[in-house]
């Protein structure tokens, strides 16, 4: 056992001596680095990644509640006079309504808190 510790404790500091004589090797050399060589600038700035972000989140939500709207109208066609069939199919039409008006809110909030907080962030 007490072998076993002493390997480790010998890789380990062998390890950092390595890890410790490469990092002084790089840092005589000036290795100039682009911030954001591959994707669009607006995307390299934090507000710029979140405004993407959230406006996507928000957009694919909306798109959710309006399909669900549109299969809550083809369950309305669909019922048959069925009183059951027509109150789901009513429920299902009022919340992806409610879906989508919750949506264009947290479209606005989000909207006016990064203009808050990022100036030029919208």
């Amino acid at each position: 056992m007490k072998g076993v510790i002493k390997k480790g404790v010998i890789a380990l500091s062998s390890g950092g001596a390595a890890l410790t004589y490469s990092l002084t090797a790089f840092a005589q050399s000036q290795v100039i680095i682009p911030s954001c060589p591959l994707i669009p600038e607006t995307l390299c700035e934090l507000e710029g990644l979140i405004n993407v972000v959230l406006k996507a989140i928000l957009a694919v939500v909306g798109l959710i509640a309006l399909i669900y709207l549109v299969i809550g109208g083809l369950r309305y066609i669909t019922s048959s006079g069925n009183p059951d069939a027509v109150e789901g199919a009513k429920n299902q039409i009022l919340y992806a309504i409610i879906g989508i008006i919750v949506v264009v809110l947290a479209w606005a909030l989000v909207t006016f808190v990064l203009n808050r907080l990022f100036p030029s962030a919208t």
